[in-house]
C-alpha cells in the first residue's frame, strides 16, 4: 500500500497489525442529557433499558426530559 494512503486512512504500520484495525472499548459515560420531543400528546417517557421513568418538562411545542446518565447505550421511549 502506498505510504500516502496508509497515512490518510490510518492503516497500521506494524506488520503484525496489518489486516486488523485496533479499536477502543472503554465507555465514556454521559450525564444530564436533554432530549426534546415535539410530537403532540406525549404523556410518559421512560429510559430503556432499565425502564426508568423520566419526568416530563412541558413547554409550548412539546416535552423535554433529562437523561441522568448513559453509560453504554440507551434510548428514551415517549408514549
Amino acid at each position: 500500500m502506498p505510504e500516502e494512503l496508509r497515512k490518510e486512512f490510518g492503516y497500521p504500520d506494524s506488520p503484525e497489525l496489518r489486516g486488523t484495525w485496533p479499536i477502543r472499548e472503554e465507555v465514556i459515560p454521559l450525564h444530564n442529557i436533554s432530549v426534546t420531543c415535539r410530537v403532540p400528546g406525549v404523556k410518559k417517557a421512560t429510559l430503556q433499558p432499565g425502564n426508568l421513568n423520566l419526568p416530563l418538562i412541558k413547554f409550548e411545542d412539546g416535552v423535554e426530559v433529562i437523561v441522568p446518565e448513559v453509560s453504554m447505550h440507551a434510548m428514551v421511549v415517549f408514549e
